[in-house]
This record gives C-alpha cells, structure tokens and sequence, in this order.
C-alpha cells in the first residue's frame, strides 16, 4: 500500500467519523440539546442505635453540632450537603438496590455485628464490607478528649468488637460540646482520604447534584 494510499485512508475515515454529524450525533434536524449524564450522590447508613445517627447526623456533619438524641424529635431528612455537594443518608439499608449499595461510601456502625444483619451478600462481611466502605465507630468519653483512639470509654468496652474491624474509632466529649465542630472536620478528613484511596468518584458525584 503506498503512502498516498494510506493517507487518503486515514483522511477518509478521520472525515467520516468525526464530520458525519449524522453519524456522530443523530439528525440535526429538529436539534436535540445535549443531556447531561446524571451522576446520583454517595450514601453515607446510620443506625438507629448509633450517637450519630439519622436523628442527629445533620446538624453534627453540616454544622459541626451534636445533638443529644433525646433533645431532638425524628427527623424526615434523607440528605446532607457539604462544601456544595449532596450525600444521602440511610438507616434502612436492607431498602437500597444492589446498584445503590456500590454508591455507599461510609457506614456509621454500633460495635456489634447483627447491624449488617440486613445488609445484602457480601456486605454483611465486616471483613469486606470495611475493604469496600470508610467504617466509623462513634464513642462517648468521659474525659473530654476527641480524635482517633484514645481511653477506653465504657462505650468502647460495650462495642470491642468494631476494634476487630477495619473502622476508626472516634470519641465524642460527653459534655464538652467546644470539640464538636474539630470532629465534625475529622470525620471529613477520613471520609476524603478514603475517597482518594477507594472511591475518587465520590466528590464528582456529590457535586453533580
């Protein structure tokens, strides 16, 4: 094949392939607007017998405020927004569609294994649920410390079994509401560098909403 050859070639099939408007975008005629791919928002399960949880986790990962549970009625809210993207929240998981489960970033979780009771094969692996999704295991403590680890709390006694799992656990001052918004922002820092690791869709999702 000769070179002349070869160009009229490439030009012919660079011409119908990316010239043909009809080929590459339908009928011209009526014109059809672009749509936008809808990307749908990360979903972040609570449970109900969690500190944070549905009743709460609002005003503590929006406002950096925790709200005492029994100071606050349920609430009807399914969704959070922070830095301008959406996150739903769910504390029904045995409700979400296996499609939907692959949208889950983060499960707020009790300490103790029949949470996943609902959870669908093979999420109700701790083991590979954690390797899948951020896990984070909310405590009381008494002494006024926040953060990661820290004193054993008679919380993290009644829940040792989330030390066996692939989750951080972090402590909520009993009384000392001043920290709140410092673990509010932690929360956020696992959550991203999680994402940055295992699911680099999430903030591209959260904002496409």
């Amino acid at each position: 094949m000769s070179s002349n050859y070869d160009l009229t070639w490439v030009l012919r099939k660079f011409d119908t392939l990316y010239f043909d408007p009809d080929r590459v975008y339908g009928s011209l005629d009526p014109v059809v607007p672009v749509q936008r791919v809808h990307v749908l928002p990360p979903i972040i399960i609570v449970s109900s017998s969690t500190i944070i949880n549905a009743n709460n986790i609002t005003e503590f990962m929006q406002e950096g405020r925790y709200v005492r549970i029994g100071e606050k009625m349920k609430s009807a809210r399914s969704e959070i927004r922070h830095n301008n993207g959406k996150y739903v929240i769910c504390n029904m998981p045995e409700l979400l569609t296996l499609s939907e489960w692959e949208r889950v970033v983060c499960v707020v979780v009790d300490g103790r294994s029949w949470q996943f009771t609902d959870f669908p094969a093979p999420y109700n692996d701790p083991v590979y649920l954690f390797n899948k999704v951020c896990g984070i295991h909310f405590v009381f403590d008494k002494s006024g410390g926040f953060g990661v680890g820290g004193g054993v709390s008679t919380m993290e006694k009644a829940n040792a079994s989330a030390r066996d799992w692939d989750v951080s656990i972090l402590r909520v001052p009993v009384d000392d509401r001043t920290m709140d918004g410092a673990l509010c922002s932690q929360v956020w820092h696992i959550l991203n560098v999680f994402a940055r690791v295992k699911a680099p869709w999430m903030h591209d999702a959260a904002m496409c909403v």
